[in-house]
């Protein structure tokens, strides 16, 4: 989800979705989001927030794929596939929030803090309980409950990162595999200073995105070429092949998504949706 809540730059998104069929899990979902980011200090900042729904799925830290050792280019690797068709982890902290629910907070990939909760109270809390480098320097008091509202009962990821030079942000995660047969990508916009304000379904966005999808014995698609170097605890992860489109231009805020009996008939079948709480 391409919203901070602070002023940064975020391009060349890559967004993942895949069905993969892992060896020890079975039958799974990968969820990946990169993007080169860097924040734009105002008044000292040095840390800003990224906004990432999750689905309905009870998520945890044991989800997060670590791609710091070796698997940190798989996503651009899978972008690179499709440009030329188409243009370990520490846990500080369990919070707990006024209605039972609980956030988990954990560092992720050396460079960012993950804050983890169905609650956006909960995420709220844990983030006001943040310290040192973790603490990020402004709380978007607005921002984290338009989550909620936005993606009601989802799992909602708030990753804090620390940056003002341009650098690769690599997010990948694994859940289980519902009855849903769509594949959504959280691409809502916002990089406002985010103190009054929070995302505009209505408002014209520049977009820059990948969009990345694939599940078991799809019939078309082009095999990404990973690096023999990926770790094969990270490969298990990977789709062997791939589809998806490249996004790029002015459009109107959203989510984008397809559906999986849509894939085989090509990338025109993406579309742009708002989020399930926003009409």
């Amino acid at each position: 989800m391409c919203c901070t809540a602070m002023p940064s730059r975020l391009s060349n998104t890559t967004l993942l979705n895949a069905m993969v069929d892992h060896p020890k899990l079975g039958r799974i979902r990968v969820l990946g989001y990169e993007a080169k980011y860097q924040n734009i200090p105002t008044d000292g900042v040095s840390s800003n927030m990224l906004f990432w729904p999750l689905g309905k799925h009870h998520i945890t830290r044991n989800n997060f794929i670590e791609t710091k050792d070796g698997g940190g280019d798989v996503m651009q690797t899978m972008a690179r596939a499709l440009a030329p068709r188409t243009r370990g982890v520490r846990l500080d902290g369990v919070y707990g929030a006024s209605k039972g629910e609980i956030a988990e907070v954990f560092e992720y990939n050396d460079n960012a803090t993950v804050v983890l909760s169905p609650s956006a109270e909960a995420i709220m809390e844990a983030v006001e309980g943040l310290s040192g480098k973790q603490k990020p320097n402004y709380i978007p008091t607005r921002l984290i409950p338009w989550m909620g509202k936005a993606y009601p009962g989802e799992m909602l990821a708030v990753v804090v990162f620390w940056n003002n030079q341009p650098k690769r942000l690599p997010v990948m995660l694994w859940e289980p595999v519902g009855d849903d047969q769509e594949f959504r990508f959280y691409s809502m916009d916002f990089h406002g200073d985010g103190r009054h304000d929070v995302p505009d379904p209505n408002e014209t966005v520049s977009v820059d995105h990948t969009l990345v999808v694939a599940y078991p014995y799809m019939p078309s698609g082009v095999r990404p070429g990973y690096s023999l170097e990926v770790p094969q605890a990270i490969m298990d992860f990977m789709p062997p092949k791939i589809t998806g489109k490249i996004v790029s231009g002015r459009m109107t805020n959203g989510d984008f998504a397809i559906g999986i009996a849509d894939i085989a008939k090509g990338a025109d079948y993406f579309r742009r949706v708002n989020p399930p709480g926003i009409q």
